[in-house]
């Protein structure tokens, strides 16, 4: 996804001030969710936006100024079609964890990930928005 130079601009938002790190995130959250999504579809898996994205979706018509996470929710079994096929269907680099799979994650949720560390290498850097997480 492209997005335009004056998106990672700084600026404030319902009064509050957002920094170019966090509209990196954005920009590398919204990809990611994108490439969820795809898999999803493909699997007629459904999700729904949840917490703070729900909230930032209704009343800030996007994000939360201050979020720095994404929060979506499915039904148990589409959750479970989505641990069996997700590590295979999304792109290279990324990565979905959760208590099953790694034994240091104790929380009762997934997570998709481009890395599963902080990354300054050059190419993560390049396609993530210049944002290492």
């Amino acid at each position: 996804m492209k997005f335009k130079k004056d998106f990672y601009k700084p600026g404030y938002i319902d009064g509050f001030y957002v920094d170019s790190t966090m509209k990196r995130f954005w920009a590398a959250s919204i990809e990611t969710l994108e490439e969820i999504d795809k898999v999803c579809r493909k699997h007629n898996i459904i999700w729904y936006a949840d917490g703070g994205t729900l909230l930032g979706a209704v009343r800030h018509k996007g994000f939360i100024p201050w979020d720095d996470d994404l929060d979506i929710v499915m039904k148990r079994e589409d959750y479970k079609r989505f641990l069996e096929v997700a590590p295979k269907e999304l792109p290279e680099g990324y990565s979905v964890y959760n208590y099953s799979n790694h034994d240091d994650f104790w929380l009762f949720l997934a997570r998709v990930v481009g890395k599963r560390r902080i990354c300054f290498e050059d190419d993560h850097l390049r396609r993530f928005h210049e944002f290492p997480y």
